[in-house]
């Protein structure tokens, strides 16, 4: 081949390589700026988004220090003399915080008093119940709202905020501040590039650096969208034209006259479904780009591409290969992972994987669930010192640490508690793997958790009920039987003493033998509690009459042991057996006596309650009256306190002096009877205290 065909195929092989470099450069420099345009709107509109929610966040606490003043609630209560304490009160805060209007709303919507009460477009007397700030919160929940103004035709942001009565389960009023967007105008101000908006879920425009499209449409709407919006009255009558934006692709807009726009949205916190919205207009971001590119590329870096294209486009295609694999790669592992992570989500057991040193790798949805956390703030923790009761926290180490030896056969299957996040106990059901790497090294433990707690507590009291049930049946007989021969023995009794007079010896031992022996018969009464012939006889009763009846100097009749009686409130009734409930109260003050013979203090407290399913109690729903019996005694052992309603448990000396018999265990009787719950906490060295619940009559 000739030597000018050789320079003619190696120019255009130059000439190839060197546009080809151009047009490589010219690209990566065209993306670049066009990603760093977007990043400086997508920065902007957050910015200006948190502002926002910040300016509005701020400012609804300064209504809440307003409702809460005494002044708004006499006056919403028909205390008219507070009134113009009242309109002091609107006009400080007015003057004080440099807003439009302070203003008070009664329950009906109607405005009570006023900042600009003496304006010729005053507030007073006008309604406004009709605004969505008024609705929301007389729900108590407050509220935030853009708006303009039906009367003051002026736009501005309105903050409302319920104002409570003596009684806080309903808003008598509601106390309003009206600021102006001022503020909020000038932010919008600063960004003299692109279009800069503030619309709400309809696409109404409220502010914007473009101030011929506020109150227009910024999207295309249907009819009954504007139908809507005009009957909302919150922003004028209208009409709301549409500014001609169309969205095209993911990012970008057009136009009524066909001009393309970069588009950046980001939401408003504390207002639902307001938005800040950034438009930038293509042909400019087109010269931002191509200027400083065109002018800081010179024959270097043609030079340069000519060179380096043939080297660089080879390696670019052998990085952009092996990324596509490496990328295939990563996909399929993920894809397995969140495969196995369903499959592990699915499970209807807790399971767990801790590594070498105790701490959690994986939690499944169900154990989450469980102990009341969510994935990422688990991930990490220590099981131990997060997850289990600091009373077994010791024994349950040493046991992870012969998994981690290797040693599985008695450790595989074992029942424990774990502690929840909010500090409740769980028993659970722990079955147990190890897991090792492919050295045969453990580094970890799988476990699988059932959780048995409502299970062991059914068991526990059928238990307790199948206890009863025996010694009730056993009761019920022996008490049949006794009574019987009591009657006989009284009625010999009365026989014997009608032949003496009442100053002989043997009468005065008679009589003492009759006193004796219906103390027995009341003896017998408590046995029958656990019979059939024990059911309570029910009859309206106020559980605070019954307590003021008995004589709480009994516990001590050396007075070594104070009794002090509180009522919160004005106690519900209950249906009960007086009868019974007096003697459930007799004896857990007994009990609180005998744990206390070195002097001390119970507390008998009666209040109100309602119990639902999230106090984790075993009762229905609904009220309830409590009553709490509490002493300053040693306690009771940890180990004890599941086993003191037991009838065959006692920790009491035997003999006339000590052994008062089934005392808790009647107690718990009777209350089941009544259909309520009798629950116990203790610490040892702070005493103890017993809660009764009893359904109200309400």
């Amino acid at each position: 081949m000739k030597l000018r065909a050789i320079i003619l195929i190696l120019a255009v092989l130059a000439v190839g390589m060197a546009t080809a470099g151009g047009m490589y450069v010219y690209i990566s420099f065209k993306d670049a700026g066009i990603e760093d345009i977007h990043r400086e709107v997508d920065a902007n509109v957050e910015t200006l988004a948190g502002q926002i929610s910040v300016y509005l966040d701020v400012n609804l606490r300064t209504v809440q220090a307003m409702a809460g003043v005494d002044y708004l609630r006499r006056a919403l209560e028909g205390q008219n003399g507070d009134l113009d304490r009242v309109n002091d009160l609107l006009d400080h805060f007015h003057e004080a915080m440099k807003v439009d209007i302070c203003y008070l709303l009664d329950e009906h919507g109607n405005t009570i008093a006023s900042s600009n009460r003496n304006d010729p477009d005053s507030l007073v007397g006008k309604n406004y119940a009709f605004r969505p700030y008024f609705r929301q919160a007389m729900t108590g929940v407050p509220s935030v709202y853009l708006a303009l103004g039906v009367t003051t035709h002026k736009m501005g942001v309105y903050y409302s905020y319920p104002v409570y009565g003596i009684v806080r389960d309903k808003p008598v009023g509601v106390a309003v501040i009206k600021m102006p967007l001022d503020y909020l105008e000038e932010k919008i101000g600063r960004y003299p590039d692109g279009i800069m908006l503030v619309a709400d879920r309809s696409g109404v425009i409220f502010m914007s650096n473009r101030k011929d499209w506020i109150y227009r449409m910024l999207w295309r709407v249907t009819p009954e969208v504007t139908a809507g919006i005009a009957a909302s009255r919150q922003f004028g009558a209208g009409p709301w034209e549409w500014t001609g934006m169309e969205k095209k692709e993911a990012g970008i807009a057009s136009d009524g006259s066909g001009g393309r726009h970069m588009v950046h949205e980001s939401l408003v916190r504390n207002s639902p479904g307001w938005k800040v919205t950034g438009f930038y207009d293509m042909n400019p971001a087109s010269k931002r780009i191509y200027t400083p590119m065109l002018r800081n590329i010179g024959v270097a870096a043609l030079a340069s591409c000519v060179m380096l294209g043939l080297i660089v486009w080879f390696l670019y295609v052998k990085a952009d290969r092996e990324i596509a694999l490496r990328k295939d790669a990563e996909d399929n592992l993920q894809r397995e992972r969140d495969k196995i992570r369903k499959y592990l989500d699915t499970a209807g057991v807790m399971l767990t994987v801790l590594d070498a040193s105790g701490r959690v790798v994986m939690l499944n949805r169900t154990g989450r669930e469980m102990l009341g956390c969510d994935d990422r703030s688990v991930t990490g923790l220590d099981w131990f010192e997060n997850f289990v009761p600091k009373r077994i926290r010791d024994d349950m180490k040493s046991t992870f640490h012969h998994l981690m030896d290797g040693d599985l056969g008695r450790f595989e299957n074992f029942e424990s508690s774990v502690m929840t996040m909010n500090g409740q106990e769980r028993i659970v059901l722990f079955h147990n793997a190890i897991l090792d790497d492919k050295n045969g090294v453990v580094n970890g433990i799988l476990f699988s958790g059932t959780d048995i707690t409502e299970r062991k507590r059914i068991e526990d009291e059928l238990l307790v009920a199948r206890k009863l049930e025996s010694v009730g049946i056993l009761a019920g007989g022996i008490a049949h039987d006794f009574n019987n021969l009591l009657n006989a023995i009284l009625g010999y009794i009365s026989l014997a003493k009608m032949n003496l007079g009442k100053d002989d010896w043997i009468y005065k031992l008679l009589d003492e033998s009759e006193k004796a022996s219906i103390k027995a018969g009341m003896l017998t009464r408590r046995l029958i509690t656990f019979s059939e012939g024990g059911r309570p006889v029910i009859t309206e009763v106020s559980v605070p009459e019954i307590i003021r009846n008995m004589d709480c100097a009994s516990l001590s009749p050396e007075g070594s042991v104070s009794c002090k009686f509180r009522v919160t409130g004005d106690s519900w009734k209950i249906r009960a057996d007086e009868g019974q409930i007096e003697q459930v109260i007799g004896n857990m003050l007994a009990n609180a006596r005998e744990a206390m013979p070195a002097g001390g203090e119970v507390e008998l407290l009666v209040e109100n309650v309602v119990v639902t399913a999230d106090d984790g109690l075993p009762l229905a729903d609904g009220k309830y009256v409590r009553f709490s019996v509490k002493d300053t005694g040693a306690g009771i052992p940890p180990e004890n306190l599941p086993k003191i309603f037991d009838p065959y448990f006692t920790t009491k000396e035997m003999g006339t002096k000590r052994g008062v018999g089934l005392g808790l265990a009647i107690c718990r009787s009777i209350v089941m009877k009544h259909h309520g719950l009798i629950t116990v906490e203790s610490e040892a060295g702070k005493g103890t205290i017993f809660h009764v619940y009893l359904p109200a009559v309400v």
